[in-house]
């Protein structure tokens, strides 16, 4: 284990090597299938990769599409890939049975009883609207809702299924497959607190091919220290273990402790007394069941043509191809007027009076929010034009936040405005506490499409205010 490499994914500093591809991937393919032929050729397996031959007999092109993503997971240790993958339909068939073809396809809402259903909308376990400062997801498990869900009869089984739904969401996001993700377990103001994590979290980390980057606990009570050793050791793996950081201290000490793991976390995101807020959650959540009833299609990007966007090189291609919500760097006219820059400035400022008022911390995590709304809601990227390859690159994370930060010290220069520190000063559509899907509804835009209509009913549904 190369500790250097483990340190820097703990502390949110990007490895832009960690998120290559190998260049011989077919060569991990190879090693891939001949690591799962030899568990399933294993007599003392049979029990374990039962469901995993009736998947790739009946499910075989299911089978085929999740090679990729598992060997992601475990940074493409062919070996690795093969036993999570096995332990992935085990649990899988453990949980779902193989009702409704569940075992050939990812897991819907219809899999998930109405206990299940509770779970999941309590927002014990979900994924927050930011990213750290190396771009990876923030995943964050609330154990208080655990014990509020059991004092209702609602048992801890249950919350393996509901692991199981929101990863199969998130896995199709290829960015999340391959940054992966920080896990924060948030036990601040719990006493005598007996989070079950090897009941829970170890058996989802062995079958979900997920990436963990790191895992945060914070706690305050001197008694959970022991437990949290115990697990440790007895739980978790070698590597795992390496991963993990603890933190005791009150709800400040604990905000303070991630922000310097660069988790942009703040008040708005994990509360002292509600320790996660659900507005972002409970929209997400609508978003599914909206989809899944309607059955609608991934939105993909609409293609347009921009012919010679650098007017003044002449080597430069014809035909150049990129998707209508990209957003695209340059400064020739037929850029600053893609549909993309246009919707992009808009959100831009959108954010500006905001941003002006925000330390520089939180300017941060504000531009993390618009590069991945742009993302997510658009499907759109951040492309920059490759004259040596005559081609469109797709930048990161970084380049893209500091795209917007510019854009904001221009808006500054030409729009010098006082603002005052009191959220009056802010547009009632654009107050803080206002969630971002509906912060854009609250300027409108050019996207006239199945997802915003479903954004609009969710909200509609959640009684929030645009």
């Amino acid at each position: 284990m190369d500790h250097d490499k483990v340190s820097f994914d703990v502390h949110g500093l990007d490895r832009v090597e960690d998120n290559k591809e190998p260049e011989h991937l077919q060569e991990k393919f190879s090693e891939f299938n001949n690591e799962m032929k030899k568990l399933l050729s294993c007599d003392k397996n049979t029990a374990i990769t039962a469901a995993m031959k009736e998947v790739m007999e009946l499910h075989p092109d299911y089978f085929e599409d999740r090679i990729l993503m598992f060997l992601r997971s475990v940074r493409f240790n062919a070996k690795s890939a093969a036993r999570k993958m096995v332990n992935h339909f085990q649990e899988k068939k453990a949980k779902f049975g193989y009702g409704d073809g569940v075992m050939g396809r990812d897991v819907e809402l219809s899999d998930l009883s109405r206990a299940d259903i509770n779970i999941l909308e309590s927002g014990m376990l979900q994924v927050l609207p930011i990213r750290d400062t190396a771009g990876r997801f923030i995943f964050v498990v609330q154990p208080a809702m655990l014990y509020r869900l059991k004092e209702r009869g609602e048992g801890e089984g249950r919350v393996g299924k509901v692991w199981f739904y929101i990863f199969s969401k998130l896995l199709k996001d290829e960015e999340f497959q391959k940054k992966g993700m920080v896990l924060i377990l948030y036990m601040v103001g719990l006493l005598n607190c007996k989070f079950p994590v090897a009941s829970i979290i170890c058996p989802q980390r062995k079958a979900i091919p997920y990436k963990i980057n790191a895992i945060h606990i914070c706690y305050d009570d001197d008694n959970t220290r022991p437990l949290i050793a115990m697990q440790k050791l007895y739980f978790l793996s070698k590597c795992d273990r390496a991963r993990l950081r603890s933190h005791f201290g009150d709800h400040n000490e604990a905000i303070f402790k991630l922000q310097t793991y660069g988790i942009p976390v703040n008040n708005d995101y994990i509360q002292s007394d509600e320790f996660v807020s659900l507005k972002f959650h409970q929209e997400w959540v609508m978003m599914q069941k909206f989809k899944e009833n309607q059955n609608l299609p991934v939105v993909r990007n609409t293609i347009i043509i921009i012919n010679n966007v650098e007017a003044d090189d002449d080597d430069c291609a014809e035909n150049i191809t990129v998707g209508q919500n990209d957003v695209l760097f340059g400064k020739h006219k037929k850029i600053t007027q893609h549909p993309g820059n246009r919707d992009y400035r808009t959100l831009v400022q959108t954010y500006q009076v905001e941003y002006e008022q925000a330390t520089k911390f939180a300017k941060t995590a504000i531009a993390e929010r618009i590069v991945s709304f742009i993302h997510v809601e658009y499907g759109g990227r951040f492309l920059k034009f490759n004259k040596e390859e005559a081609s469109w690159d797709e930048v990161g994370r970084y380049a893209a936040r500091e795209k917007i930060s510019h854009y904001f010290r221009q808006l500054r220069r030409k729009n010098p405005v006082k603002y005052s520190l009191s959220s009056s000063s802010l547009p009632s559509s654009i107050k803080r506490d206002t969630p971002l899907l509906s912060v854009l509804a609250a300027f409108g835009g050019t996207q006239d499409h199945e997802e915003e209509k479903i954004r609009k009913k969710c909200r509609q549904e959640l009684n929030i205010i645009d």
